[in-house]
């Protein structure tokens, strides 16, 4: 999976620009290890995470997940592309020297599938939108058998490991223990996702993906708002654009104004 903080590339957005943790591809093992790099640059800020994963491996996906509610993170199912910097552009090279790479979210047909749900789970909030896709289907597990070639050398009577090479490996898929499962539904209940979730995962056999239906969304509570990053995005970029509302002259003298517009709804 690669995991980085993004800055949009809109154009007239300087200098404040919405920035989010991009994670898209496949969870692999080096995931929790580049996401705990990103929100290190982050410090005490707080940005959206915007995904777009089939999955991958179910411990990185959890630590991930509890890594992003332990911070207080909405999480939405959308892409990034990134944007190449021009020779001249100065301000797209001064935003990556800052540690962050220029881009837009795109939202149309992204998905967070399988071990993906995880992560979308440890969301504050999460924001799923009618274009974006949750898919769930029972997990995957596999026994790898390895066949190792060590060298040892005696001195003195004692054996000394010199070298070891792996020579061969078989992969074998295996039955996933209830004790998986019962882990995971416990982590569900941990971040508040509803019950009707795990019939859910457990109904749809692993070589298949349930896509969830906005409905099946809603009463799992794996979505809280119907929303998708580029809408986020756009709601923040609106909020920094608009100035500071003040005195009006049909209000009294220091109340401020509700712009409806950028209401986000509640949990």
């Amino acid at each position: 999976m690669q995991v980085y903080l993004a800055r949009s590339a809109q154009a007239g957005c300087e200098p404040q620009c919405p920035e989010w943790i991009a994670a898209q591809g496949k969870i692999d093992t080096g995931a929790v290890r580049r996401f705990k790099r990103v929100l290190s640059q982050l410090g005490e800020r707080k940005v959206p995470v915007l995904v777009d994963s089939a999955g991958g491996k179910v411990r990185e996906a959890l630590e991930i997940g509890r890594l992003v509610r332990a911070k207080g993170l909405d999480v939405a199912v959308t892409s990034t592309v990134f944007t190449p910097c021009a020779p001249a552009d100065a301000a797209c090279r001064k935003a990556k020297t800052g540690g962050a790479l220029l881009g837009l979210p795109q939202a149309r047909l992204s998905k967070c599938a399988s071990s993906c749900a995880f992560i979308l789970a440890g969301g504050t909030r999460r924001l799923v939108g009618p274009l974006t896709l949750v898919g769930v289907h029972r997990i995957r597990s596999f026994y790898v058998y390895s066949r190792v070639l060590r060298t040892y050398r005696v001195t003195s009577g004692r054996k000394r490991l010199v070298s070891e090479r792996r020579v061969a490996e078989r992969v074998v898929e295996t039955r996933t223990s209830q004790r998986t499962y019962d882990q995971i539904g416990r982590y569900f209940a941990e971040m508040g996702i509803g019950e009707p979730i795990m019939p859910l995962v457990l109904s749809t056999p692993s070589d298949k993906l349930h896509w969830l239906t906005r409905h099946e969304l809603q009463t799992t509570r794996l979505a809280t708002d119907w929303i998708d990053g580029e809408q986020l995005l756009s709601k923040a970029a609106m909020s920094t654009a608009l100035p500071a509302p003040g005195p009006r002259a049909d209000s009294p003298a220091g109340s401020t104004v509700h712009n409806p517009a950028l209401a986000v709804p509640p949990n």
